[in-house]
């Protein structure tokens, strides 16, 4: 899958902005902070779209799969739990 990239995200963004009347002004403390923002959020989006990935590249070696996206505090160790009891093949760095 394509990688998302910070700049790519700002530029959307500043468009989007201009558009609306908002000007950011280049070196300001809110377009450092946006693109803090764009970072984050690039991020979350290329490591998403590698998991998918990989989940839907065990899928298809014919490996039953189950992904969590996001849990609550205290239930991600539950959950890594009850796969360690199905099964040792899991890999735990994958959580």
């Amino acid at each position: 899958m394509k990688q998302i990239k910070q700049d790519d995200i700002f530029r959307h963004l500043d468009l989007f902005l201009k558009d609306r009347g908002v000007e950011i002004k280049e070196g300001s403390q809110l377009s450092k902070r946006l693109r803090e923002g764009c970072l984050v959020l690039s991020d979350t989006i290329n490591k998403t779209q590698t998991a998918i990935g990989r989940a839907k590249k065990e899928v298809d070696a014919g490996n039953q799969v189950a992904v969590v996206l996001s849990a609550m505090s205290g239930v991600t160790n539950k959950l890594v739990e009850y796969v360690s009891e199905i099964t040792a093949l899991h890999d735990a760095r994958e959580y």
